[in-house]
């Protein structure tokens, strides 16, 4: 019994122990792969706070992948957070990516290790065991498939708790039909809105269920389940369905190609590949085909096996809906649910021979195929896994030297992507794009990534991080370096061109370098920098938090303002404080700019929250002259008003190029308020913008 016990923990620890070494040896995911962990990763942040809303990315639908990943992010942070919630993931979101990856291990060996208990309770074959313990190691897939954080990944789990679950149908007399009718809805429900090419393993629990009143007790449970886990995204119905309907329409993955149910061409060679790359599958499919035909010719040995011709039949259903599915919109780990079931065939076709023939050499029969059916994979993949290491090293050299040459003082300009890059800052742009309402997390990506910009087209500004529009002048007369990394299949020409022509069309001179060249691997780094002598020469950040005496500082306290305030505590857009303003404090304290010249350029940003419809207008920045009430004439300005950045607040920017000589050299910049309503403001901002000749001899 003792032997036992120990025995049964063999496959998971091994388990456990391949998947550490597979992680280890493929490195960060920001590097290999970004899609779609990072989007999962963001989206599930959003169910971590409770605001469904904010999940954008809904096709699959992923509900619970996304549920549960929002569990393992707050675990994650009760044990290994630093600092507030939010701030962590997006600041560590590889280590929030590791340990949830990690969590599925830990569920994989609790299933894995529960699969071998229960068979021991009915069996004292140590090779039922294996086989039924072994079915991840039987495919190339599931094989690689912990390297990935991907909701195929639950699929492959549902499916072994699927066998636990008929496993004790079939072979527990104390397990009742209406509680494997209950359990199996259940499970089937959440597999089915993790992915939705789960929609065909739910005929099996029909099948192998042979009493109509268990069958409707499934179906009510599996309704209930989907019904369940669709109220969190029931506001984003319409999208989804659309996306189903482009799926089912359209000949191309993502509901994308022509306007065709099926390509038959690409079909029949997509069916080919199906059973090609997966020849455990394939081996299972033909011998489940050979058995049910044995059974149908003899009715005797039918009704003796009656529970494993169901699942062979069930099986063989499945697989035929499966690979037309697969067929009409191909890639390989769409099989994962189908080939995860391996094992359990390999078991019942095993337990079949064992149970109506005896057979002296059968058990060493099914040990070599076992082997055989392991090892094959794994020396298929062992030329994968070698390239991998040498990427890994090549992509940490590339990553070092960029951590090494790029400060959070530079600008780095990323063209949005699927494909992974040598920062994690690729991973998380991409995530943010299919976040809904991503502009929310603006304070919280700009207090981490200030420096990251992305291009959106060449017709249109850049963007913070895919957020809020970014002014283009601003940038680039800042004087900060601004880089562009170029990596395989990341071509970064188009980002060069597109500064290069905005600076031909602006008037503004850029030089060019590359500082790092790796031909062999399509990896550069193109450094711009600007020509002209452009750089910030003064500038301010005042959140209303730093008073002495009545005085108001920036946040460096390396400026004052000048003016009577009034703090809020209660609403603010960072920090403990905003500012306050009404019908008495109509302007908040103004920040003097000083040797001001012809020809400088300004640029101004305030956060500001939404008193009333009827005042929404009624707040400005402005620019003037000391002693002017109204904006300076000398300036021509340009408005920007961004979507909203927490309920409520959106953020107000105002840049402004001078354009004749200011009296005594000085401007005043502020924030009026003109509404009945009380209004607050937040992160008053001020930078001043000069030529290093004209400012350098004032």
């Amino acid at each position: 019994m003792r032997i036992k016990k120990i025995f049964i923990f063999i496959v998971p620890l091994l388990f456990l122990l391949w998947t550490t070494f597979l992680s280890h040896l493929v490195g960060p995911f920001y590097q290999s792969r970004i899609d779609p962990e990072y989007p999962y990763l963001l989206n599930s942040l959003g169910a971590a706070i409770f605001d469904f809303d904010r999940i954008g990315h809904t096709d699959h639908p992923g509900t619970p992948f996304q549920l549960l990943t929002a569990i393992f992010l707050r675990l994650t942070h009760l044990f290994a957070g630093q600092g507030k919630f939010i701030d962590d993931v997006i600041t560590r979101p590889e280590l929030y990516l590791a340990w949830s990856s990690f969590y599925i291990t830990l569920l994989f060996s609790v299933v894995i290790l529960w699969l071998g208990k229960i068979v021991f309770r009915t069996t004292t074959s140590y090779l039922g065991v294996i086989l039924l313990q072994s079915s991840l190691f039987l495919n190339i897939n599931l094989i690689d498939l912990p390297s990935r954080y991907i909701p195929d990944r639950m699929l492959a789990l549902y499916v072994l708790i699927l066998v636990c679950l008929c496993y004790k149908y079939f072979y527990e007399k104390d397990y009742s039909i209406k509680k494997f009718s209950i359990n199996s809805g259940i499970l089937m429900g959440i597999g089915f809105m993790t992915k939705i090419h789960f929609l065909p393993l739910l005929i099996i629990p029909v099948i192998i269920i042979n009493k109509q009143r268990e069958r409707l007790i499934y179906l009510g449970t599996l309704i209930t389940t989907v019904i369940v886990f669709f109220l969190p995204i029931h506001k984003k119905f319409t999208q989804f369905r659309e996306f189903i309907a482009r799926i089912i329409t359209h000949d191309g993955l993502y509901g994308k190609g022509i306007e065709q149910m099926v390509n038959f061409e690409s079909f029949f060679s997509n069916t080919v590949l199906i059973f090609k790359n997966n020849y455990s599958f394939s081996i299972m499919l033909i011998s489940s085909l050979i058995l049910v035909i044995l059974f149908l010719f003899k009715p005797t040995f039918r009704r003796k096996n009656n529970k494993e011709f169901r699942m062979l039949l069930a099986f063989m259903i499945v697989s035929l809906i499966g690979s037309i599915m697969i067929a009409k919109h191909y890639k390989n780990y769409y099989v994962i649910p189908l080939v995860s079931f391996s094992g359990f065939i390999l078991y019942i076709i095993w337990n079949i021979f064992r149970s109506n023939y005896s057979f002296r050499y059968l058990n060493k029969i099914f040990t070599v195929l076992l082997l055989i059916l392991i090892i094959a994979p794994f020396v298929k993949l062992v030329p994968k896994y070698i390239l991998r290491l040498k990427t890994h090293k090549a992509n940490t050299s590339f990553v070092n030297f960029l951590h090494t040459n790029i400060s959070n003082n530079d600008y780095i300009l990323i063209k949005p992507a699927w494909r992974a890059g040598p920062l994690v800052e690729n991973g998380l742009i991409y995530g943010v794009s299919f976040v809904a309402r991503h502009h929310l997390y603006y304070n919280h990506f700009e207090r981490y990534y200030s420096n990251i910009l992305t291009w959106e087209g060449n017709d249109q500004p850049m963007k913070y991080f895919r957020m809020l529009n970014v002014d283009n002048k601003a940038v680039l007369k800042s004087g900060r370096n601004i880089y562009i990394i170029s990596s395989p299949y990341k071509d970064a020409s188009e980002l060069g061109f597109y500064l290069e022509s905005y600076c031909e069309q602006n008037g503004i001179t850029l030089a060019r370098d590359t500082i790092y060249a790796n031909a062999g691997r399509k990896e550069y780094i193109i450094k711009y920098k600007n020509n002209d002598g452009w750089k910030i020469v003064q500038s301010g950040l005042c959140g209303f938090e730093r008073t002495y005496n009545q005085t108001l500082y920036t946040n460096d306290e390396s400026h004052s303002l000048t003016g009577s305030y009034h703090r809020n505590r209660k609403f603010k857009c960072n920090g403990f404080f905003s500012l306050e303003l009404d019908s008495l404090y109509y302007e908040c304290p103004q920040f003097k700019l000083s040797n001001v010249l012809e020809g400088d350029y300004i640029e101004l940003t305030v956060k500001r929250k939404i008193p009333d419809k009827e005042d929404r207008d009624k707040g400005i920045l402005v620019i003037n002259s000391p002693g002017q009430q109204e904006q300076d004439s000398i300036l021509s300005t340009a408005t920007y008003i961004s979507p909203t950045i927490k309920p409520d607040w959106r953020l107000i920017r105002l840049t402004a190029e001078v354009k004749r000589q200011p009296p005594d050299s000085s401007l005043n910049c502020l924030f009026q308020y003109y509404g009945k309503k009380k209004m607050y403001i937040d992160d008053f901002t001020i930078r001043h913008f000069s030529k290093r000749d004209s400012y350098s001899s004032r």
